[in-house]
């Protein structure tokens, strides 16, 4: 069979989401801007600090952050496989309460009911950087991220590593928020107890999720 040819994207749109893995963020936003309305946005909807990126292409009032850990893998064009639910935060980079984050709150809200808007983006965005590096030591093993978590031969490597990012979000002024059992005040305070309780939830929390395995894994 003959394949087929991509269709040509034309027009400008209001609202971008923009949903690539975060190395191919400056192709993407660069390819997108002559899409993107002289009063439109794009939303980051991403893993990282994408939003740092975005801004220096298409303007700082033109860019607006969220926060994700629901369970996900893009397979192929059209063919997305969702594994379950998760922490869904949008925000402001300058952390005003706006009426078009108002009104991505509204269109989020149809894909889950637990979606909120918040004046702390990077604080979100800083706490998944940290939970992300406990993913990337995941993904040096083909286990599970629920069985390699569970682990406890290796607790030691996984909070050195959230450990360092969250040390240097702090740094810079930042306090890591907390989502889905991750706790990034007591990684912090280094309590190994609450440490182990909260790495103990996460790994709960991926035992709900049809998603076995991170994307960098996959990767």
């Amino acid at each position: 069979a003959k394949a087929a040819t991509p269709q040509q994207l034309d027009g400008q749109y209001d609202v971008i989401l923009l949903c690539t893995k975060a190395q191919h963020t400056e192709e993407a936003t660069n390819a997108l801007l002559p899409h993107l309305s002289n009063d439109g946005f794009v939303m980051s909807v991403q893993n990282g600090l994408n939003e740092l990126i975005i801004k220096e292409i298409v303007g700082e009032e033109r860019t607006v952050g969220a926060f994700v850990n629901f369970g996900a893998d893009y397979h192929e064009p059209g063919k997305i496989f969702y594994g379950g639910r998760g922490a869904v935060v949008l925000g402001e980079l300058d952390g005003s309460i706006t009426d078009r984050l108002k009104m991505m709150e509204s269109v989020f809200l149809k894909f889950d009911k637990n979606t909120k808007i918040t004046d702390d983006l990077w604080g979100y965005l800083w706490g998944k950087e940290a939970y992300g590096s406990m993913l990337f030591v995941t993904a040096l093993t083909n286990e599970s991220i629920a069985d390699a978590l569970a682990d406890e031969a290796y607790r030691g490597l996984y909070i050195l590593a959230a450990q360092e990012v969250l040390q240097v979000a702090q740094k810079i002024g930042i306090q890591p928020r907390p989502f889905n059992g991750f706790e990034p005040d007591v990684f912090l305070a280094n309590d190994t107890e609450k440490m182990n309780k909260s790495i103990d939830a996460l790994v709960e929390f991926n035992r709900r999720s049809a998603k076995t395995h991170s994307g960098i894994w996959r990767d």
